[in-house]
């Protein structure tokens, strides 16, 4: 039987670099939160799409990225394409580089938004609340 692989396994064998933007956010997103904010592992649209339909999510704006991720709220940011493939990234403050969101796939590290998604594309910022559930 094969042995299972350590969290975010597929980062470590490869680097960050060798990586879908949907794998980084999914494993990053277990890293930080240990579970997934969504079911299963999925595309970026699929993600774009159950993101957008979950009460667990809130839409938030560009302006307020940094206000999030500094109390430690993950932000997603998420376009869907199809049929082409979309893509996600996950918010990323560092003032000190001015960089927005930090993300693998095309490009990979620390960018800005409009280095990701252009400055024309409709890009949907929301930021996770479900771990706010409490069982009754």
């Amino acid at each position: 039987m094969a042995e299972d692989l350590p969290v975010m396994a597929w980062l470590q064998i490869h680097g960050w670099r060798a990586t879908y933007c949907n794998f980084f956010a999914q494993d990053l997103s277990y890293y930080v939160l240990g579970h997934l904010p969504w079911e299963s592992l999925k595309r970026a649209n699929d993600i774009h799409d159950y993101i957008m339909s979950s009460q667990e999510f809130f839409q938030i704006t560009k302006s307020e990225i940094s206000n999030y991720v500094d109390k430690g709220f993950m932000v997603y940011l998420t376009i869907n394409e199809a049929p082409r493939a979309g893509h996600i990234a996950v918010g990323w403050i560092n003032n000190t580089e001015n960089k927005e969101i930090i993300q693998a796939g095309a490009e990979t590290g620390k960018l800005t938004i409009d280095e990701v998604f252009g400055s024309e594309v409709d890009v949907s910022i929301n930021i996770y609340l479900g771990f706010l559930k409490k069982e009754i």
